[in-house]
């Protein structure tokens, strides 16, 4: 059975990574602040910038495979405190690598869309990126060191799905949120993304490093829609009304950092590598009803138990 190390397991996509992995192989999760312990597997409080405590649990425990998810990932928050943003998402990486850096260990470090401008979209894997704020310019920066390691892997990625953090809702867990309970909301129309359900992208993840894949790919959905459109998309999937439902534009919406606004991302060379399409919007918002109406939500709070909140997550926004 391979050993699989998640940091950021507290965090958005390392509790999902954890839930669906968790019966397949050994695992052990980091977090920092934020504690939580699951059902099968092991939990350790690490802050991944304590060198000394990451290069033993990383000695003690071998890993195979490192997925790399913890970071300080609120644009907003990572502007108004640019020195940990540098600490937590470079210089964390950075020890990370230090650590493995006479083993074996596959890393697979998961970065975002977030390091284009968002200019024209439609972005493949070797155009010029030019992050527009804090967190996206840290995210590239450990990217790059990240590529020095041969067999290193990289995945851009867009998530939603469902957070283990009592507090904190994925975009996805927002919409069908404030719909189920007739709250009013605005959605973008000018504001464009590839956005991808989480337990789509643990199978890509798998599949990623089943194919010995190293470098960087676009780990999307293959096409794209507005903010606005999600919106709707997902209401229809759910059966809810969009009736309180409001049109606006991404720079009316109030943020602290601008965002940027076409973040389609391409993502033919992952499909080619992987010898099929990968899932559209609408199919991925398909599977996230279908869990829902599984009651994965229910289940993964059932073999999850997490205590108090922090700002350290994974790649949720």
């Amino acid at each position: 059975m391979k050993k699989i190390l998640i940091t950021g397991v507290s965090g958005l996509l390392g509790s999902n990574l954890a839930f669906c992995y968790r019966d397949r192989y050994e695992l052990l999760g980091l977090y920092r602040t934020h504690r939580v312990d699951i059902e099968g597997m092991r939990t350790m409080e690490c802050d991944i910038n304590d060198k000394d405590m990451l290069d033993r649990i990383i000695q003690t425990f071998q890993p195979d495979i490192i997925i790399h998810c913890a970071a300080l990932s609120r644009p907003d928050i990572c502007e108004r405190d640019p020195d940990l943003t540098y600490q937590i998402n470079v210089q964390g990486t950075g020890n990370i690598l230090a650590a493995i850096a006479a083993l074996p260990t596959k890393l697979v470090y998961i970065s975002t869309d977030a390091i284009f401008d968002g200019e024209r979209g439609h972005y493949r894997e070797e155009d010029q990126a030019v992050a527009p704020h804090c967190y996206g310019k840290s995210k590239l920066e450990a990217e790059q060191q990240v590529l020095q390691r041969p067999d290193a892997l990289v995945l851009r990625i867009n998530i939603y799905g469902w957070n283990v953090i009592i507090d904190q809702k994925s975009f996805g867990e927002h919409v069908i949120a404030s719909l189920s309970t007739g709250q009013e909301m605005k959605g973008m129309t000018d504001a464009f993304c590839s956005i991808m359900y989480t337990f789509d992208l643990a199978k890509l993840i798998e599949e990623t490093i089943d194919h010995g894949l190293t470098g960087i790919y676009h780990s999307v959905c293959s096409d794209y829609c507005s903010k606005y459109d999600y919106i709707l998309k997902a209401a229809k999937q759910f059966g809810l009304s969009t009736e309180k439902l409001k049109a606006c534009h991404c720079d009316d919406f109030g943020f602290q950092v601008p965002r940027a606004k076409n973040l389609m991302l391409n993502v033919s060379k992952l499909e080619q590598a992987l010898g099929h399409p990968l899932p559209t919007v609408d199919e991925s918002i398909a599977d996230f009803h279908q869990d829902y109406l599984n009651g994965v939500p229910d289940q993964m709070k059932a073999c999850m138990v997490t205590y108090r909140e922090c700002a350290y997550d994974a790649e949720g926004k």
